[in-house]
């Protein structure tokens, strides 16, 4: 199966604990072309009590402006931010300027702690008091973390995307989850969550013959791809 979109990525320069300087986002793109991705979505953290939306938005913007010379010929890269759940962040936050390019759907971190017992109310919040779509980052964690209850209502969320990240698709149970997920029509998105070109590199290469032998008739419908 080729892939050719990267729907989590923090390559942008010095703007998170991600790529710590232009050469590094240099590299992560280099390897992100030699695995045949084509768009990324650069998702920046944006944490809401450690500063406002309009401070985030120039800082991202001055990220990728160092950052668009440094793409390879034939790959794209548009705006979006991984965005951390916070209490109340529905009501203090428009989270519209924030949608992974021009799509209504924003990249969510849930918090790692079940003991939120605000965490669907600010979904839904987010999803019918703002129009937003919810993108749940890298859900493959939070199994274990929410237990069945919750995890449960996060997978029902009305509307919702789930991405997963390419590296954990090398451990068993999260392969077995995915395969669940996508046989039950929920819609699915990939992303390396690469941070740096050694540690946390972007891995296509070795996911892409994965899902080959995990979906041998074929890939489900439920791949998604959002609006660029």
């Amino acid at each position: 199966m080729k892939l050719t979109v990267d729907y989590h990525c923090h390559l942008l320069p010095g703007i998170d604990d991600g790529a710590s300087s232009p050469e590094i986002t240099k590299a992560m793109l280099e390897k992100l072309a030699s695995q045949g991705i084509r768009l990324v979505y650069a998702t920046p953290h944006f944490i809401a009590h450690r500063q406002s939306v309009k401070s985030f938005l120039k800082q991202r913007d001055d990220a990728l402006r160092q950052t668009l010379p440094l793409l390879p010929e034939g790959v794209r890269l548009l705006p979006a931010a991984e965005v951390a759940l916070e209490q109340n962040i529905s009501e203090t936050c428009d989270l519209s300027s924030l949608t992974m390019g021009s799509s209504r759907s924003v990249l969510i971190e849930l918090p790692f702690s079940a003991r939120q017992d605000w965490i669907a109310h600010e979904i839904d919040n987010i999803l019918y008091g703002q129009g937003i779509t919810p993108v749940f980052a890298h859900i493959e964690r939070y199994r274990d973390i929410y237990g069945k209850e919750l995890f449960a209502k996060i997978l029902a969320t009305e509307g919702a995307i789930f991405q997963f990240t390419t590296g954990a698709l090398r451990h068993f149970s999260v392969r077995r989850l995915f395969k669940r997920l996508c046989e039950d029509g929920l819609p699915i998105l990939l992303g390396s969550d690469a941070h740096n070109a050694d540690k946390r590199p972007p891995d296509f290469d070795k996911v892409s013959p994965m899902l080959d032998r995990l979906f041998k008739k074929g890939v489900p419908d439920s791949f998604h791809r959002l609006e660029s």
